[in-house]
Parts: C-alpha cells; structure tokens; sequence
C-alpha cells in the first residue's frame, strides 16, 4: 500500500484520521502563503478577505432555481475545521480552467470574502480565486530565507544548495506554465556567524522559480526549519453586504 494512501483508508474505514492528515504534506509549503486559517474564519464577527489553505473535501455546481443562474459549493477541511464556500457565476467563469479540474483531495488556496450579518448572527463565504497546490508558490512566493550556521556550513554544502537553485531558476530558454506569469523569487542566505552575529545575502545570480520540490531538496540539505518562505502582501476587495443593501432597498421602497 502506498503509504499517501494509508490517511484515506482510515478515514474510509474507521471515520477518521489515525496515522495523520493527508492535509499535512501540504501544509508545510502552503502555510506561509495564507493569511488567515479555516478555524479563525468559522469564528469570524465580521466582513473581511482571506487566503486560507485546505484541501478539497467536495465540489458540485448548481443552477439557481429563482434566477437560473450557475453556481457552485466548495467544501474544504485542513486538519481540524471543514467550511462550505460559494462560488457564484462570475467567479466559475474566470475559474473555468482550474475548477473543470479540481477534484476531493485536492490541496488548494482559497482567495475568498467573508460576509458577516449581525441580524442572523450568520456568516457567508464566497470564493475570489482558488490555486491548485502546484501554482501557489511560484504564484505568490516573493523570497526564499535559508538559514545557516557558519560553523556548519561546508564548501560542499553551498556547492550543493546552489546547484539546486540553479536547476530551479529563470532562465531565457525556459517554458513556463502560465500560472508563473514572468514571476520569481529571490534567494536569502541568512548565516549565523561564529561571533552571533547575524549576516543577511541577497543572492542576485539566481531568480527562482520556486516548487514544491524544490523546497524538497533543499530541506535535505540545509535540515527541515532551516528556511523560510515569504509571500506577496496580500489585498483583498472586500464586496458591499449584499445582506444589508437588500434589506435597506426593500425598506426604502415601502
């Protein structure tokens, strides 16, 4: 048995997760992307955007029986919380090419507006964009932090950290999927001198196209909590409560 599979065994067996979350091979790489996550949003008070990580628990699309227009239901989970997100009909349009797609199991990040309503103590929450797990990084990753101690720190393993770079970097030759769009991370060294002292390297020679494996590789030789991802600031537009201009229309045209 494929030790990936074991986690959905369980579930499928005994109703829950025992050996751990399927979510968690995912989390490492995504977290940093976020700025929220899916317990916090369940206790929202209030009306704001996020991008959250989870994976995709279900996906069904729908037609409104009032205005015959399509929508869909996105259900995700990360290792605790499970929330429903709609995605109405502008939004599958734009999304067409990623969400024809998508499928149960799927780790994704969810750009997404939580609409708050005092009067029904109710929350709503409606999807701006998803990424597919493959896209995120190399979507909204802007730097690579690397963190060494010069007393450990070999020639060899320099040498090694910059020949993976190297195979990961912008090149004028290479073809890139789309979700790149001419974007690239830049590289860290954050070394820890003998002294304490702290020394920050930008390094200019490689411009990385930031994956999963990636970070994979370099995990192997600089150690598991050795680096940091930074992400792109993130803006959401926050829409108008459709809650509060509905009641307040009707009220004005009595």
């Amino acid at each position: 048995i494929d030790q990936e599979d074991i986690p959905n065994y369980e579930k499928e067996l005994l109703g829950l997760y025992v050996a751990g979350h399927p979510f968690d091979r995912y989390n490492e790489v995504l977290n940093p992307l976020t700025t929220s996550s899916l317990h916090n949003f369940a206790e929202l008070k209030c009306s704001c955007g996020f991008r959250i990580a989870g994976m995709v628990k279900s996906f069904s699309r729908r037609t409104s029986a009032k205005s015959n227009r399509e929508f869909a239901i996105l259900a995700i989970e990360d290792l605790d919380t499970t929330v429903e997100c709609m995605i109405y009909e502008r939004t599958l349009k734009k999304l067409a090419d990623v969400l024809q797609n998508i499928k149960p199991g799927d780790a994704i990040l969810l750009d997404a507006t939580a609409t708050y309503s005092d009067e029904e103590d109710s929350i709503r929450l409606a999807a701006e964009d998803v990424t597919p797990f493959e896209a995120a990084l190399p979507k909204y990753a802007t730097e690579l932090h690397l963190h060494l101690f010069e007393e450990e720190t070999t020639p060899e393993m320099v040498n090694e950290i910059l020949t993976i770079c190297q195979e990961h970097s912008l090149g004028k030759d290479r073809v890139l999927p789309d979700y790149y769009a001419n974007k690239y991370a830049k590289l860290v060294f954050c070394v820890v001198c003998k002294n304490n002292q702290v020394v920050f390297v930008e390094c200019h020679r490689h411009k990385l196209l930031m994956t999963p494996e990636m970070i994979q590789k370099l995990k192997r030789v600089v150690g598991s909590n050795r680096y940091r991802i930074k992400a792109e600031k993130y803006n959401p537009v926050i829409r108008q409560n459709t809650w509060k201009f509905k009641k307040e229309g009707a009220a004005e045209s009595k």
